[in-house]
């Protein structure tokens, strides 16, 4: 038998392990299965309307440019961030003045920054404004959105853990009042201690300590504390009366002692400061005349 022939006769088989050809196709067993992923939509940032993806240039529904509003969600975005961080230094003013800037730039953002809107009413001392303004938002929060249902929850409950240590506060710093005018200014400064121990950012109290300071004669005391009641509340009238008053006192002190300096007798001292008075009100008068 030829050696041809014993090839020929070699089942097929049995023949020799070699590499496939390279163009015969793999099984289709052995291909990885990778999933497809649906095209996707997103909402428009300013009309709320569902774009497909990959999006285009403007909003179909509002034409609005989109390159544009993500570049403003970001501003929106940084701006919570350093309200927030205003809010941890102080600065409730600032915090306030980038919300509304978050306001006006991005309506996703608008009710997390209703949410820190009301913590800053809470840290103003007013929780019951602050659950009000709360409530407003309420029945529009996305429930579906975990980190800012969160938030909602956590400045609630610090609201109405607020509510109750207002009330307390409110009892001492009542108590405050009337022995100040009474005269007796430590059982005072002691009583308006613990109304600002529970709530440390109460206006009022702070206010009517500058006061019960003033009554002890401790002035850099009294100023220290009105100046907070102001930066509290800008509308203390309370505060900056006081304030005004101290600054008025502090000038006809110096006068006087810039006089005594001169050795002039008090009825002297007398005459000449009621002299320059009505000199810087003829002055005045006749400045606004111009």
């Amino acid at each position: 038998m030829t050696d041809a022939q014993n090839e020929r006769e070699i089942p097929e088989e049995q023949a020799g392990p070699g590499p496939p050809p390279s163009d015969e196709p793999r099984p289709p067993d052995s291909e990885p299965l990778e999933p497809k992923i649906p095209p996707t939509e997103f909402a428009c940032p300013i009309c709320d309307h569902l774009i497909p993806f990959p999006s285009p240039e403007h909003c179909p529904h509002c034409s609005a440019h989109l390159e544009s509003v993500t570049e403003l969600i970001k501003v929106a975005e940084l701006s919570i961030a350093e309200a927030v961080r205003d809010i941890s230094i102080g600065d409730l003013e600032s915090a306030e003045r980038r919300l509304d800037l978050v306001r006006t730039t991005s309506s996703l953002h608008r009710f997390k920054a209703e949410i820190i809107n009301a913590g800053i009413i809470r840290l103003r001392g007013h929780p019951g404004k602050a659950l009000a303004h709360l409530a407003t938002v309420a029945d529009e929060l996305d429930r579906s959105d975990a980190e800012l249902v969160e938030l909602f929850e956590e400045t609630l409950e610090q609201c109405k853990r607020d509510g109750a240590d207002l009330a307390a506060c409110c009892e001492h710093y009542n108590f405050a009042l009337f022995e100040a005018r009474r005269g007796h200014f430590e059982e005072a400064r002691r009583s308006l201690k613990k109304a600002l121990n529970l709530v440390p950012h109460h206006a009022p109290s702070h206010a009517l300590l500058g006061k019960v300071f003033l009554g002890l004669g401790m002035e850099s005391d009294a100023r220290h504390h009105l100046n907070r009641a102001l930066a509290i509340d800008p509308t203390s009238r309370s505060a900056s009366r006081t304030l005004a008053k101290l600054g008025w006192s502090l000038r006809r002190s110096h006068f006087h002692k810039f006089l005594q300096s001169l050795n002039f007798s008090p009825q002297t001292t007398g005459s000449v400061f009621v002299v320059v008075v009505l000199l810087l009100i003829a002055l005045s008068v006749i400045i606004s005349r111009f």
